[in-house]
């Protein structure tokens, strides 16, 4: 009997375990641009009321041209900006002030028109 017991406490806690990893765990987009790349999206993500969403945007020091990026919001465009070579653009936005919705970002190499020399990558993670 002692066995037993012993052997469904460490089977609710690894399950239960399992499950708030599940709940909680931040799910995340993200894509790379390569010197040879134009443009490069992601795939969209889901954003629910009550979570967050950190858009992420980093144009490499080597990036020959400007980085400029815009976030879909159920395939429209919703925000736009641009990233110099060497920085990293870092935003956190609340679905209270977005919200719900799917999201997905784009970026493009080149600040007026699409060119090809940039480095750099985007994410967004949702939480």
């Amino acid at each position: 009997m002692k066995r037993f017991l012993i052997t469904l406490t460490l089977g609710l806690v690894v399950a239960i375990g399992s499950f708030a990893q599940g709940v909680f765990a931040a799910q995340q987009v993200s894509v790379s641009i390569s010197k040879s790349d134009k443009t490069v999206t992601t795939k969209r993500i889901h954003l629910g009321s009550g979570q967050s969403i950190t858009v992420l945007v980093a144009n490499y020091w080597n990036s020959k041209h400007n980085l400029k990026y815009t976030v879909f919001k159920n395939g429209k465009a919703h925000i736009s900006g641009l990233a110099a070579p060497n920085e990293v653009k870092n935003n956190v936005f609340k679905a209270s002030s977005w919200g719900a919705g799917d999201y997905s970002i784009r970026l493009y190499c080149g600040k007026y028109e699409t060119v090809t020399g940039c480095g750099g990558q985007a994410s967004l993670t949702v939480k």
